[in-house]
């Protein structure tokens, strides 16, 4: 009988119905001398987990424990990954040191479900000693796991063990041979650890592991970041032989740490332009980066070496060539080697538009501005219109001189072209005609555009509203409005509108603040200094209303004082 009722449950179970088979163990349970096979036992239970029927193994785990059946080495498995699934830790990690009592031996997927367990649980202390108890007795945990643990030493700040965790595997050759989304080069390189992280790497290339784009990206700014453009050069080229395509960015960063470490020699630097001149079909392209890499470094004269490279091999220097040899310049404040450069290429015809443009905002940002002013006028008399930028840096900066008569006829002008204010400009000037009244008498002086421009008839009003000059008609916490017919709003002059207001009446400040959120702005940190600052104004008048209505008199205390 006892072997009829165990065909019965093996012939269930292959047919998928696992219902019926809980409802004949009801059934027969209340007969005596009805033995089932153990191993019954343990297909019904594994067929469950693999179904993530926990409440059922449960019952047949209590079941078999009633009837007195002996569990087997494939039972205790099975328990160990049911008391994993459940999340029962505790009862797992015991169930696994007691092993060498009850002569249970863990299978791999025992270990595997364990450590993920003990990893989900952040106790990953432990599931490093139960990984390498796995290893120690032959197992392989595959991939996936051994991705969980690491990742998870990592996240919880011992990327030391993971490194040990990688060299041990590695001496067991037991080193999964994919580890793509293994964490442990990243982890070590933003400890630091860079020197840690090439060894690690090297343990994988001998073990055949592949190293990830994403890893390569780890390393060379792992090693830009402690300024070894050596190893970054060496890195970035053993990318490149794998196959990978570095970035735009990391190509330039790469370029810039090589650059800032060399002295007199220049070996590295040489080396990787050759290799990269040998890779890339377009030279003078290649030739680009390295300038700008060179001038991103402060070495202009680097950046000079390899543009009149480009001429000496056979080639010519294109728009960007000579652009970047000019924002090399300009950048590293070498204005006398920038002027006889553009110089160079105006006897060459080969000034455009664009170079015009670096120049005046490379001399405004190198505070030049007298020859940035020169350079405007020189390139409206060649017919050239200079760009928005221009005209947005000169406005700035002649306001920082406080020559306002100059920023506002720029503004002039460049409405006039046709071009609308741009948030910038508009905010340049409200910013400076709340620091002084000489910008709204700068605009008065202005009439003949108020004609033509209507918008800016409402600008200078402005101006003189954020300047204290004219009183505003309406309310202040409204101005927006107005403000966007004569330019675009951006947060920047939101922030200024609300310092404006919390001046004049503090407590329009938090309603202005819900009309911004409501139209789609975010206010940041530079709005809730101001909101603080609103706060203490109010909390500073409640405070003298308070001491009035008590009584007292600020005079009065004086006199009697």
């Amino acid at each position: 009988m006892d072997r009829a009722y165990s065909i019965w449950i093996k012939s269930l179970i292959g047919a998928g119905l696992l219902d019926n088979i809980e409802g004949f163990l009801q059934q027969i349970s209340p007969l005596e001398g009805c033995e089932i096979e153990v191993v019954r036992y343990n297909s019904l239970i594994s067929k469950l987990l693999k179904e993530n029927n926990l409440g059922s193994v449960y019952d047949i785990l209590t079941e078999m424990m009633v009837r007195g059946v002996l569990p087997n080495k494939k039972t205790m498995n099975a328990a160990l990954c049911f008391f994993c699934k459940a999340g029962l830790v505790d009862e797992a990690l015991e169930l696994y040191r007691s092993r060498s009592e009850i002569g249970f031996a863990p299978t791999s997927m025992s270990y595997s479900y364990l450590v993920r367990t003990l990893c989900a649980d952040r106790r990953v202390e432990q599931a490093y000693d139960v990984f390498k108890g796995a290893m120690d007795r032959g197992h392989f945990l595959g991939a996936k796991t051994f991705c969980i643990l690491a990742n998870a030493l990592c996240w919880n700040g011992k990327a030391e063990m993971a490194k040990e965790l990688v060299i041990v595997a590695s001496e067991r050759d037991a080193l999964p041979k994919f580890l793509g989304g293994c964490k442990v080069i990243p982890a070590l390189c933003d400890a630091g650890k860079v020197d840690d992280a090439i060894l690690i790497n090297e343990l994988f290339n001998r073990s055949g592991v592949a190293t990830t784009f994403g890893m390569f990206v780890s390393l060379i700014y792992g090693t830009i970041r402690l300024m070894r453009g050596d190893k970054a050069a060496k890195l970035i080229v053993r990318m490149q032989e794998k196959g990978y395509t570095p970035t735009y960015s990391l190509y330039r960063n790469v370029i810039r740490c090589v650059c800032a470490m060399e002295s007199g020699d220049r070996s590295c630097f040489t080396t990787l332009l050759n290799y990269q001149l040998s890779r890339w079909e377009h030279k003078v392209g290649t030739y680009n980066l390295f300038i700008e890499g060179a001038g991103f470094a402060g070495n202009p004269k680097l950046a000079r070496l390899v543009y009149d490279l480009i001429g000496r091999n056979g080639f010519t220097p294109t728009l960007d060539s000579n652009i970047l040899m000019l924002q090399c310049y300009l950048k590293n404040e070498r204005i006398a080697d920038a002027l006889h450069f553009f110089y160079e290429l105006r006897e060459k015809g080969e000034v455009k538009r664009r170079l015009y443009h670096v120049m005046i905002v490379g001399l405004c940002r190198g505070n030049r501005l007298d020859d940035a002013m020169h350079f405007l006028e020189e390139m409206k008399g060649e017919g050239r219109h200079p760009s928005i930028e221009c005209y947005e840096v000169l406005v700035q900066k002649l306001c920082n001189r406080e020559r306002y008569e100059e920023a506002v006829g720029l503004v002039n002008e460049f409405r006039k072209s046709g071009r609308r204010i741009t948030s910038f400009i508009g905010n340049v000037l409200l910013y400076n005609a709340i620091k002084s009244k000489g910008v709204y008498e700068a605009w008065t002086r202005m009439r003949d555009v108020e004609e033509k421009i209507p918008e800016m008839k409402a600008l200078g009003e402005l101006i003189g509203v954020f300047s204290g000059r004219i009183e505003m008609e309406g309310e202040l916490k409204r101005l927006d409005e107005v403000i966007e017919k004569c330019y675009p709003l951006d947060m920047y002059t939101y922030n200024m509108l609300l310092k404006r207001v919390v001046m004049n009446q503090a407590e329009d400040a938090f309603e202005l603040v819900e009309r911004i959120a409501r139209r789609g702005y975010k206010p940041n940190q530079r709005t809730e200094r101001i909101l603080d600052r609103a706060r203490r104004i109010l909390g500073n008048l409640n405070s003298r209303a308070n001491l009035v209505r008590s009584g007292w008199d600020s005079r009065q205390g004086q006199l009697e004082y």
